[in-house]
């Protein structure tokens, strides 16, 4: 479990100044991100926890002069957290008549595109995604609505 409030802090992230604000008052960003990071590669922490961690990435990555620290801060992401991905998808497969993406995928597809400034392609998403070609249509599918025009990497570019 953190040892910090991740739930005061995707509030206090959930405006662009609030993000600005995080990076500007904390004495040093880099241990909260690196805490935030730990949360997500903890195989005993819970989804909604996970959850709460890629709000709040996703919402510090809209500060543009912030985010190579997001992306060093990413670069720590571990195995754990992979595996975590990989169960939600298969657990998606094997319940679901339809190819379904989850809320972390989601998140980790909205990280990634605000970290790479907005030039997110098509094969990043694939090779984010493993390649699955129906993972990566519904996650497309279920981005529009949930953050289109927040986030429009519609249509995907092939660059």
């Amino acid at each position: 479990m953190a040892d910090f409030s991740l739930s005061s802090l995707q509030i206090k992230t959930a405006s662009v100044q609030g993000s600005r604000e995080f990076f500007e008052g904390n004495a040093s960003p880099r241990d909260i991100l690196a805490q935030v990071v730990g949360v997500l590669n903890d195989p005993d922490e819970s989804r909604k926890e996970r959850v709460r961690a890629l709000v709040v990435l996703s919402n510090l990555a809209r500060v543009e002069a912030e985010r190579d620290t997001l992306l060093d801060a990413v670069r720590y992401l571990g195995e754990p957290f992979e595996q975590a991905l990989i169960e939600r998808e298969t657990g998606a497969e094997q319940f679901s008549k339809h190819t379904k993406c989850d809320e972390m995928h989601e998140l980790v597809v909205l990280l990634f595109v605000r970290i790479m400034d907005y030039r997110f392609s098509t094969a990043d998403l694939l090779d984010l995604l493993r390649n699955k070609h129906q993972l990566a249509l519904a996650t497309i599918e279920s981005s529009k609505s949930t953050f289109y025009p927040v986030c429009p990497f519609l249509p995907l570019s092939s660059s």
